[in-house]
């Protein structure tokens, strides 16, 4: 994943109105079969997280590994690298540290933006991401991460065009998930309206277009990656054109 990555159940209405108000996404809707429970959060801006904590619930770090979840956005981890000149627009200038997010979450109490997709020389539809790490080593690169104990993964989020939700496996899985286009993934519906959905690790599948998965990845994709996930990755992918979209939490799913 060349040492970056991009990507996310319940807060409160007012976040949900302080990011629409910034990213253009608006409304109001919590499904009733959505758990709300603080013990589950990973990042709640609202409570002032600027990274996700992604030490909370997951298996012993290994040795020498250290948690990260801070959020961010590269133009290395769009189209760009294949001819595509897709980008996203913030609503702020992004800051200089650790957080470069850190603008945008304060602003809109979560990460909100416009996903400008443009096509460029692309042979394949235009796709921006945002994310985070779970942890990386003492050389700063991204390590593997057990957080099956996670459950799975509940996001609260809005946009203009269906987006995923992708679990991304690292560079030494990359090359046989077709440079990581394949990873284990699950869809999120259109919504104008910021909502909450959670996901158990067997709803994560190699996408339908990959006919056959990686030999030993044919059964309980999701849950293998959750036993060694990388990061995960909101990714918004379509025709060109501009879409908002808002993410306002992360929790884990628990027994969902």
């Amino acid at each position: 994943m060349n040492n970056k990555l991009y990507t996310m159940c319940g807060t409160v209405a007012l976040a949900f109105v302080a990011c629409s108000e910034n990213s253009g996404v608006g409304g109001t809707s919590v499904e009733p079969n959505t758990v709300y429970a603080e013990d589950n959060w990973l990042w709640n801006p609202l409570a002032g997280d600027l990274s996700v904590n992604t030490a909370r619930y997951a298996a012993l770090l290994p040795e020498n590994v250290d948690a990260d979840g801070h959020w961010f956005w590269d133009a290395g981890e769009t189209d760009n690298e294949d001819g595509g000149l897709s980008s996203i627009i913030w609503p702020v200038e992004l800051g200089r540290d650790v957080d470069p997010l850190s603008t945008v979450i304060e602003s809109c109490y979560g990460i909100c933006g416009v996903a400008d997709l443009s096509k460029g020389s692309l042979n394949y539809q235009p796709y921006v991401s945002v994310g985070f790490v779970i942890a990386r080593d003492s050389a700063g690169n991204p390590t593997p991460v057990d957080v099956s104990d996670w459950g799975g993964v509940c996001i609260t989020y809005a946009s203009e065009i269906s987006p995923r939700l992708v679990l991304d496996l690292g560079d030494s899985l990359r090359s046989i998930f077709d440079d990581g286009a394949s990873f284990p993934e699950v869809y999120l519906a259109k919504t104008s309206n910021e909502i909450s959905k959670c996901f158990s690790w067997d709803k994560f599948k190699i996408p339908a277009w990959r006919s056959m998965p990686p030999e030993s990845w044919e059964k309980e994709t999701g849950w293998k990656a959750s036993k060694q996930l990388v990061g995960l990755m909101f990714v918004i992918q379509g025709d060109p054109g501009q879409y908002a979209f808002s993410i306002k939490y992360v929790g884990t799913a628990g027994g969902v």
